[in-house]
């Protein structure tokens, strides 16, 4: 049986029981640690990292001028209509056309296939190709645009605010500056955007040189006799009036 507890004297108080254990807290997971299967943490584990930003894609211009013969001149009309057809199978349009050459814009991805497609409709006698690079152009058009609009902001809350007739011309007259340099900015963005999105094509077509037949020249006719002239007087030969009537 237990021990029976120690008597208490009169006006003492019972001794207080110690204090039981804390719980042991669990070590908390080092940071950056990923979680297991089974909802448990693995240590050492590294952060995801972030994705890198592609870089832009270039804005490119791309022209192509090709020469190309045809059998005859009759032909030419002919072709430049299918140059046209090659054009709009590609999503393209006609540009401008002539008596002996045509003009065409196509989509930039298709611009390769346009000049492979070309060399069915005739004989291409020469190509050249250039691409100019305006994105930096283009980069600085957007900057440019970007702090325009802002000044256009203020100045428009300016506006709002003036005191007298004065200062509101004043502004109104900056106002429509920046309003002109926004339309010009806008105006030479859209026109890069439009060249680079659709390639320039030229075609000039003429109709092959006919060959000239040579005839062969042979040896040349020996010269006339000379002309005996029978005079009827003796004399007249002897002083050579038949020699001064044979010269030319």
């Amino acid at each position: 049986p237990p021990p029976a507890p120690a008597p208490v004297a009169p006006g003492a108080r019972a001794p207080m029981a110690a204090p039981a254990a804390a719980p042991k807290q669990p070590t908390p997971p080092p940071t950056g640690a990923k979680p297991a299967p089974g909802g448990k943490k693995t240590e050492g584990a590294s952060e995801p990292q972030q994705p890198q930003e592609k870089p832009a894609t270039p804005l490119l211009i791309y022209t192509g001028r090709v020469g190309m013969e045809v059998a005859e001149s009759t032909v030419i009309p002919g072709t430049i209509d299918k140059v046209i057809d090659m054009a709009e199978s590609f999503g393209g349009y006609l540009a401008s056309r002539s008596d002996a050459g045509v003009v065409i814009r196509v989509p930039s991805r298709h611009f390769r296939d346009a000049l492979n497609a070309l060399e069915k409709l005739g004989e291409v006698k020469r190509r050249s190709v250039s691409a100019e690079d305006v994105s930096e152009e283009f980069h600085d058009l957007e900057v440019r645009l970007q702090n325009l609009k802002s000044v256009q902001k203020r100045l428009q809350e300016f506006l709002a605010k003036a005191a007298n007739v004065n200062d509101a011309l004043q502004v109104e007259r900056e106002l429509e500056r920046v309003g002109r340099e926004i339309d010009q900015i806008e105006g030479r963005m859209r026109f890069l955007r439009a060249r680079a999105t659709f390639s320039t094509i030229t075609v000039d077509v003429s109709a092959k040189p006919k060959q000239q037949q040579v005839v062969a020249q042979g040896t040349p006719p020996p010269p006339p006799p000379p002309r005996t002239i029978d005079l009827p007087i003796d004399w007249l030969s002897r002083v050579g009036l038949e020699t001064l009537m044979t010269l030319r």
